[in-house]
């Protein structure tokens, strides 16, 4: 007779949930990070050297932020998809045990 092996399913969801907060958390600080931006129309400053770092930086600083906003998307499908495998997984392990013993 085969021996009983049993996986714990919560773990993997549990660690799928804290992905989706963490991307919810970012999203959050992106959003407050951004809305400072728009407020300051120079936000490196007006003199001569805040012009010359402008210059230097704005563009990794906006492409920072950007790629923030696709991470953020990334961890919440990850964190959906991630929670949806393990509910299907769960379903199906089911479904499997009753085709293997009907009468169970």
């Amino acid at each position: 007779m085969a021996d009983v092996t049993r996986v714990d399913p919560e773990p993997a969801k549990h660690v799928f949930k804290v992905v989706g907060s963490v991307a919810e958390d970012l999203e959050v600080a992106l959003a407050r990070v951004t809305n400072v931006r728009s407020t300051l129309p120079q936000p490196w400053g007006t003199d001569e050297y805040g012009q010359r770092f402008s210059q230097q930086r704005e563009q990794n600083a906006s492409d920072t932020l950007e790629s923030l906003r696709g991470s953020v998307e990334s961890l919440k499908i990850l964190g959906e998809n991630g929670e949806n495998a393990v509910d299907n997984f769960v379903e199906m392990d089911a479904q499997n045990a009753a085709n293997l013993a009907p009468d169970s």
